[in-house]
C-alpha cells in the first residue's frame, strides 16, 4: 500500500462520492454531493501496491477551534476492507504528526452497525483513540467508554492528543 498526495482544488472523484454515498450514517455525508476542501486540507489517496490501484482516501481538515487540531476522515472501499489499509494509512497520517505540527486528531463515527460503524469505533479506541463529547442522556452516563461506543447508536466522538510529541 502507498499513499499519494492529493493537489488541491480536489473534487472527489465519483468512486469517494459513490463510496459516501452508500454509507451516509457512517461519514455523516447524508447524500451530499458537494464537498467541499478546506484551503489547508490535506488528502491523500490509498492505492495498492500491485496495480496502484485506487482503493480509499484519507484527509485531515483543520477544526474551527485550532489549526492544529485535525478532523480526520477515512475511507476504503467495500472490496479492500478489512485488509489493513485503513490500519497502515492511519500509520502513516501517525508518523507525519509532528512534521505536520498535528497536536490533535478527532474523528467521528455515527453508526454503531456491526458491521461497519461497531467495528471502527472498536478500532480507533485499540489505537489509542479516546471517546469524548458523549450523550448527556442518563442512559449513557454510567456506562465505561467500551460500552458506550458499543451502545451508543448515536454519533460518537474520537481524538488522540499529539502534542506531548511535537
Amino acid at each position: 500500500m502507498k499513499l499519494e498526495p492529493i493537489d488541491h482544488p480536489f473534487t472527489p472523484p465519483l468512486s469517494l462520492q459513490n463510496h459516501l454515498k452508500k454509507y451516509p450514517l457512517e461519514y455523516g455525508s447524508n447524500g451530499r454531493e458537494d464537498w467541499q476542501w478546506k484551503a489547508d486540507t490535506l488528502g491523500w489517496r490509498i492505492l495498492e501496491n500491485a496495480q496502484a490501484q485506487e482503493i480509499g482516501f484519507v484527509w485531515l481538515t483543520s477544526t474551527a477551534e485550532n489549526p492544529r487540531h485535525k478532523d480526520l476522515l477515512l475511507a476504503v472501499y467495500d472490496p479492500y476492507k478489512n485488509h489493513g489499509y485503513g490500519n497502515s494509512a492511519l500509520n502513516f497520517i501517525e508518523s507525519q504528526v509532528q512534521d505536520l505540527s498535528v497536536e490533535k486528531i478527532r474523528c467521528q463515527v455515527n453508526s454503531n452497525r456491526v458491521e461497519t460503524g461497531l467495528i471502527v469505533r472498536k478500532w480507533l479506541n485499540r489505537r489509542g483513540f479516546k471517546v469524548y463529547n458523549r450523550d448527556p442522556n442518563p442512559r449513557w452516563i454510567s456506562l465505561s467508554d467500551d460500552e458506550y461506543l458499543c451502545k451508543c447508536y448515536n454519533p460518537v466522538y474520537f481524538f488522540k492528543d499529539y502534542s506531548k510529541n511535537n
